[in-house]
């Protein structure tokens, strides 16, 4: 969320920093999302990410939607949404890519440039998150801690 107006494109590959795989327990130990990259649009204000999912189940997962509010882990200030870019079916025992996409606001920006000067990431949680799966939705009461993620 810098302020030059320039795509900015970063990868698990290029720079260990970015894992989010932080042994957070995801959604009920269910989804454990592991950093593989994102696309960030600051003229847009908006950006994808791309995350491995592996599904420990003995059946397959479509993932038909995810949905959720994303804030500041420090305070809770909200700073955007995401949701699911298209549904995702995961075979049993394997890992695949899934893509959100997401927004942040004008004041999440300013918020961001006030509290965090010069910090190239951020950790974040996701709330109010809602997901579908194989047609049935699981809504987290809780807090989701994504982990630390770019800026930039």
């Amino acid at each position: 969320m810098n302020d030059s107006g320039n795509n900015n494109n970063n990868n698990n590959s290029d720079n260990g920093n970015n894992s989010n795989n932080n042994n957070s327990g995801g959604v009920g130990g269910f989804i454990n999302p592991v950093f593989v990259s994102d696309q960030i649009n600051n003229e847009t204000q908006t950006f994808t990410v791309t995350v491995n999912v592996t599904n420990n189940f003995g059946y397959d997962l479509t993932v038909n939607s995810i949905n959720a509010t994303v804030e500041s882990s420090q305070d809770n200030y909200p700073l955007g949404a995401i949701s699911l870019t298209a549904p995702v079916t995961i075979l049993a025992g394997q890992t695949s890519e899934v893509t959100v996409s997401g927004f942040w606001t004008q004041d999440a920006e300013n918020y961001v440039l006030n509290n965090y000067g010069n910090a190239t990431s951020i950790d974040v949680n996701l709330v109010n998150t809602t997901i579908d799966v194989n047609g049935i939705t699981i809504q987290s009461t809780q807090p989701i801690n994504v982990g630390n993620i770019p800026l930039t």
